[in-house]
C-alpha cells in the first residue's frame, strides 16, 4: 500500500474542466483498460468514479485493487471481438459472440436473446456516453 496524493475524477470542478483539456487523459484511461483486456488479461474490475482519480502531475491513478479479473487467452479473444463488434454497432454479431461465451441453459431462448441485444445495440448507437446507465 501506498498513498497517492489526488482526488475523485469526479470532484474535479467545472472551471478546471474548462480551463484544461482531458481528452488526452481519457484517451490514455480507455488505451490502459484495452491494454488490460486485450493484452494483458488481467483487469481492474470495479472501474468507477470514485476509483480514478486525477494526481497533481495531470496523470490519472486506479485505485482499490481490490477486485481484479484475470482472463484467459480464448476469453481475451472474445471480448476482442466483443469490442470490435460494438464498434461496428453490429447487434448480429454481438449476439453471436456472447451466445459463443455463454453456458445456455434449458430456459435460454436464443431468437429473444438476439432480438433483445439487437434492441440494445440499435438503442445505444444514437446515444452519448453520458445518456447511457
Amino acid at each position: 500500500m501506498e498513498y497517492v496524493k489526488g482526488k475523485k475524477i469526479t470532484s474535479v470542478s467545472p472551471l478546471k474542466k474548462t480551463e484544461n483539456d482531458y481528452l488526452p487523459l481519457v484517451d490514455e484511461l480507455i488505451e490502459a483498460y484495452l491494454k488490460q483486456i486485450v493484452s494483458d488479461g488481467f483487469v481492474h474490475a470495479d472501474p468507477h468514479p470514485g476509483n480514478i482519480h486525477l494526481l497533481e502531475n495531470e496523470k490519472i491513478a486506479l485505485m482499490d485493487l481490490g477486485m481484479v479479473a484475470q482472463f484467459s487467452k480464448q476469453m481475451k479473444e472474445h471480448l476482442l471481438r466483443l469490442l470490435l463488434g460494438l464498434s461496428k454497432n453490429d447487434g448480429e454479431e454481438i449476439a453471436d459472440i456472447l451466445l459463443n461465451m455463454s453456458d445456455l441453459t434449458e430456459q435460454a431462448t436464443e431468437r429473444e436473446f438476439r432480438r433483445e441485444i439487437s434492441i440494445m445495440v440499435q438503442e445505444s448507437s444514437n446515444s452519448t456516453a453520458k445518456d447511457m446507465q
